[in-house]
């Protein structure tokens, strides 16, 4: 949308580039926060593998107990995933709901900063954001 409506619609441009900077910005903060909890998590998990590795052969129970201990560790980003899915439904509902009355949405944060960033003065048909 952001490369088609470039000479057609200011209105199209601006609503493009501010989803495209909002999934942007939800992506990086999803990886800086998930990743060095995900290193934590493996590397413990490679610890208990080489342990395992270079002991006498475990039965399949000692398997599904590391297995457990792994998920049981895993909470905090299930957590955090779903916090994100759950801003990320309320964000796409208020933006449909703004749209079916046709009204401009600008996403509090993103909004201001695609407008700052992209448009020299704001368009015509966008209401400037605050």
């Amino acid at each position: 949308m952001v490369l088609v409506s470039q000479k057609r619609s200011e209105y199209a441009r601006f609503h493009a580039i501010q989803c495209l900077a909002y999934h942007i910005g939800l992506k990086a903060v999803s990886m800086v926060v998930s990743m060095p909890m995900m290193f934590y998590i493996m590397r413990d998990w490679f610890a208990e593998m080489q342990k395992m590795s270079s002991s006498a052969p475990q039965g399949p129970e000692f398997m599904f107990e590391m297995m457990g201990r792994m998920l049981a560790v895993w909470w905090p980003l299930w957590v955090f995933s779903g916090v994100l899915m759950v801003i990320n439904l309320i964000i796409a509902i208020a933006g449909m709901v703004q749209a079916f009355r046709c009204r401009d949405f600008a996403i509090p944060l993103v909004g201001r900063l695609t407008m700052r960033w992209f448009f020299k003065e704001p368009p015509a048909t966008v209401m400037p954001v605050a």
